[in-house]
């Protein structure tokens, strides 16, 4: 999910796909402003967060709490 820091309506979801590289979409997605994202599994049980900042073209995830 990428979450627009401002606007809920303009919030996108987007289904990622293994590549050789990682994990990745083609998504159309507005590059003006900084996205939240969150990547979760089908059933909710875990995610890792992120924000990719405006201009940019890949973002920097890591688990939405730390490890205990």
């Amino acid at each position: 999910r990428l979450a627009h820091p401002l606007e809920a309506g303009r919030d996108l979801r987007v289904d990622l796909k293994p590549t050789e590289l990682g994990w990745s979409v083609a998504a159309k997605v507005d590059d003006g402003n900084d996205w939240n994202v969150t990547v979760q599994d089908s059933a909710a049980q875990w995610r890792i967060v992120g924000r990719l900042r405006a201009g940019e073209h890949a973002v920097r995830l890591a688990p939405a709490l730390p490890a205990q």
